[in-house]
């Protein structure tokens, strides 16, 4: 049913049971969302009360693309500075007063694209916030920016560096990181440095929490090493790391006290991002650092056919449903039948399983290592491989209690 008849559908689906819902449907616990955001925001607040640098937060929008859900990551105040991938994401904040009230910094995560009406939209955004902060990582962008004036008259920048991820940013110490710092200077009428960005993305590719942590320190001391090259030229630097798994694994070791020491020398502050920690998928749970039972998110589906001469079931959870995301877990996502999964609360044992083996558009072929079948008409739990692509091929997310009875639905921003 289209997103435009969502009051119908809260009349149609808020006090239903999450059994009696439509397949497939994007289902979110709120309870357990409330404790994903509760448990960043502790690691972060342990952090600040070792009295070393300065430490504050920023989520990210992407994960859930919702109000609801950036309200909860906000923590009553604990922070008001937000990341967003689309700038559809920070029109849709700046859209809605009880959100915009409560940010007033947002990141956009992406280099610039070269296009009159997306800068068009840009500066309006920016003429609406008190900070907004874009990614430079190619001199040739703040060529660009120069064109353009914003309404506080420079772009806010932060220099996004590359920590093993390869997908954005200039590697410390190479040509693009070396023409980028000696245009800061060329470009100082129209551009400020904010800090040194970056995103320990390849930790998504490792299984335990002694190889995150490692990628933790390599992460924090690129950026503290970016950063001091930086240091007699600007002052107040912000510090930006995270992703979910190398912020998960963040505490007060030794080599992370060192490295806060160091920063607060420099009078630099660190900052914590990361977005899919509110929601979890079976992606997090693959690195080691997250539990497969506070995964928040989950797709219910159905068993529409069975095939005994395969052993396989056929569910209504295709690509666009489950999309092609793996990990270490089987398939495209780990399958439960929806009344045994409510009746155990969601408690997990993800080696008795079913799970998505193969998919194409609207189909999901579901087996197991015994050959066993599920029966037509089954209701599915699916855990996602990925949660921030595959929540976002959903028009609204039913909210649950911890009696599994929909109390809500929350819309989330499409497009870009």
């Amino acid at each position: 049913m289209a997103v435009e008849n969502i009051s119908f559908l809260k009349q149609e689906l808020v006090g239903l049971h999450v059994l009696d819902l439509p397949t497939p449907s994007f289902v979110v616990k709120e309870s357990q969302i409330n404790k994903n955001c509760a448990g960043i925001k502790k690691q972060v607040e342990e952090l600040q009360s070792l009295n070393k640098c300065k430490v504050q937060f920023r989520p990210h929008l992407k994960t859930h693309k919702t109000k609801e859900g950036l309200l909860k990551q906000l923590q009553d105040g604990f922070t008001s500075a937000v990341l967003v991938s689309t700038l559809a994401e920070a029109e849709y904040i700046l859209n809605d007063p009880v959100v915009k009230d409560k940010v007033d910094d947002i990141c956009y995560t992406l280099p610039i694209t070269r296009n009159a009406l997306f800068m068009k939209r840009l500066m309006k955004i920016e003429s609406e916030l008190a900070d907004f902060r874009l990614f430079v990582d190619n001199l040739d962008q703040l060529h660009y920016l120069s064109k353009f004036k914003p309404s506080k008259g420079k772009w806010s920048i932060f220099l996004k560096i590359d920590v093993g991820t390869q997908r954005a940013g200039c590697v410390r110490l190479s040509d693009d990181f070396k023409s980028i710092l000696a245009g800061l200077s060329e470009f100082e009428s129209s551009v400020k440095l904010y800090g040194i960005y970056a995103h320990a993305g390849h930790s998504y590719g490792f299984s335990s929490k002694e190889e995150i942590y490692k990628i933790l320190v390599n992460e924090l001391h690129e950026t503290f090493a970016s950063s001091e090259l930086l240091k007699y030229h600007f002052k107040n630097l912000v510090l930006s790391i995270g992703s979910t798994p190398t912020i998960r694994s963040i505490g007060p070791e030794q080599e992370i006290v060192d490295l806060m020491d160091q920063i607060a020398t420099l009078g630099f502050t660190l900052e914590i991002h990361c977005g899919n920690y509110c929601m979890l998928d079976l992606q997090q749970v693959s690195t080691g650092v997250s539990d497969i039972n506070n995964i928040a998110g989950f797709v219910l589906g159905s068993v529409v056919s069975s095939y005994k001469d395969r052993n396989e079931s056929l569910s209504n959870t295709g690509v666009i449903a489950l999309t092609r995301e793996k990990s270490s877990f089987k398939g495209h996502g780990l399958v439960f039948p929806a009344k045994s999964f409510v009746e155990n609360n969601n408690k997990i044992e993800s080696s008795e399983t079913f799970y998505i083996d193969r998919i194409s558009q609207e189909h999901g072929i579901v087996k197991n290592s015994k050959g066993d079948l599920l029966d037509i008409g089954t209701q599915l739990v699916i855990l996602p491989q990925h949660a921030c692509i595959v929540a976002s091929n959903y028009p609204y997310y039913a909210v649950i209690n911890d009696d599994y009875i929909v109390t809500d639905l929350w819309v989330p921003c499409k497009g870009w």
